[in-house]
């Protein structure tokens, strides 16, 4: 409904940002206001034996998006619209309202910071560079 009563852009280029900035807005409210019953959900969602017995992927999977829901929020908004969503620089600009600099320098920090809290909750995990030095 929010888009039938707000004003679309003239320009066919910025429809699809101006609509994903609509979408991404209603997910924040709805994030917030059912965070505690998406954890329920979620634990009750577990299999018997826990997540471990599944694929490598499965844990890779999750050990991401742990590691993402500990950086700051501006710098998991950056990676879930580049890296996730596909979204050039520009379109990411527009969405969050920032300048096309800023989203560039963003997103290398975000990803050195996504690494981090990977390598932090994970000590096998390396960064290519340090495994091919080591080994």
């Amino acid at each position: 409904m929010k888009a039938l009563d707000a004003l679309p852009p003239e320009e066919d280029e910025r429809l699809r940002p101006w609509l994903f900035t609509i979408l991404r807005n209603l997910w924040i409210d709805e994030h917030r206001r059912g965070q505690a019953s998406v954890l329920a959900a979620t634990e009750a969602e577990a299999p018997a034996g826990g997540y471990w017995r599944h694929h490598d992927s499965l844990i890779a999977e999750i050990t991401v998006r742990q590691a993402l829901e500990r950086l700051d929020p501006s710098h998991r908004d950056i990676l879930e619209l580049i890296d996730l969503a596909g979204f050039r620089y520009g379109e990411a600009a527009e969405i969050l309202g920032i300048p096309q600099g800023t989203v560039m320098s963003r997103i290398s920090r975000a990803r050195a910071a996504l690494l981090e809290a990977i390598e932090g909750g994970n000590l096998r995990v390396l960064p290519l560079r340090r495994r091919q030095a080591g080994g």
